[in-house]
């Protein structure tokens, strides 16, 4: 179940072993432990990052000799783990507590004393004398037991054994250089291809197979040309429109400036012969301005669009809306 539920979620993209609901084809269900499938999972991906990492040192070997998406190496790999377990033990006899503590103590009062020196009547009479006194003996058994400290490792690991391995290269027959003139392979070609592979992923004659195809890949669908960028004309015509507004507002600086030339203070103190001349300056003003308007209507329309803010007002509007 638990291989199961691994193979499965592993093809699945963003799914979960644990997600996977085994069940057979009478009801039973089978649940996969968190512990195992981390294991399995670990497994599985240990595996296609070897296949992996192998199929690329093979392809790079390939590139140099047959250029570039001419060579296609596929590597596939069975492996067994095996499951081992180390346990560490320590003492520290520098850190023992005592821990139960006997003590036995015997106390003897008269009791004969032993015979001592040789045999005879000497020794006997002796014996005899010492007979009358006390006598006392004192005896004492002390037993500890003491703690030490002990500490206990237990290392897991588990060693990848790999069991054989298949290996399958595919080669565009059809890239430049590679076929002769006449359209054949060059004899060898397969051969030195093979070699190439086997030294790349550690081939063992004795369990791996390895199997070389020659035939033409299919055109790509992808130009490797560069594309020319479009031309932008969204851009040009912001670019043309400030330009516009640049050159309407110089020409209306100039204009009011010559204006304001034309328009000088009278210093006459007789306002009966200034009026009539200040009345024909600017009527001759208004004639010319009227003549300007007349010439470029289309810069007068800017410029009184942007003097009362309608631009402004539109663009307020249009976002609104928008």
């Amino acid at each position: 179940a638990s291989s199961i539920a691994s193979f499965v979620a592993f093809a699945v993209e963003d799914l979960r072993p644990e997600a996977v609901q085994i069940t057979d084809k009478e009801g039973r269900s089978y649940t996969v432990p968190d512990e195992q499938v981390h294991q399995i999972n670990s497994q599985v991906e240990y595996i296609a990052e070897l296949e992996s990492k192998l199929s690329h040192k093979a392809e790079t070997q390939l590139l140099h000799f047959l250029g570039y998406g001419n060579a296609s190496v596929q590597v596939s790999l069975d492996m067994t783990f095996t499951q081992g377990s180390t346990t560490i033990t320590k003492y520290d006899p520098d850190g023992k507590v005592a821990a139960d503590e006997d003590l036995v103590s015997e106390t003897t009062t008269n009791a004969e004393a032993p015979t001592e020196g040789a045999a005879g009547v000497a020794s006997n009479l002796q014996t005899r004398r010492r007979s009358g006194s006390n006598v006392e003996s004192k005896t004492e058994n002390i037993k500890t037991t003491y703690l030490v400290p002990k500490t206990e490792e237990t290392q897991a690991n588990s060693t990848p054994v790999r069991n054989f391995m298949s290996v399958s290269v595919l080669v565009n027959s059809a890239a430049n250089g590679i076929q002769q003139e006449d359209g054949t392979l060059p004899a060898g070609l397969d051969e030195k291809v093979t070699a190439i592979v086997k030294n790349a992923v550690g081939f063992r004659t004795d369990t791996d197979t390895i199997s070389v195809e020659f035939f033409a890949f299919p055109q790509s669908e992808f130009s490797m040309e560069p594309v020319a960028v479009p031309f932008d004309w969204a851009r040009l015509a912001k670019v043309v429109e400030s330009a516009s507004l640049a050159v309407a507002a110089l020409l209306a600086f100039v204009m009011g400036f010559l204006l304001l030339r034309k328009i000088q203070p009278m210093t006459s103190t007789d306002n009966s012969v200034a009026a009539p001349q200040m009345d024909r300056e600017r009527m001759e003003n208004v004639n010319q301005l009227s003549d300007l308007i007349k010439e470029h209507p289309e810069v007068f329309t800017q410029i009184v669009r942007s003097w009362s803010g309608v631009d402004n007002q539109e663009t307020s509007s249009q976002s609104k809306a928008a």
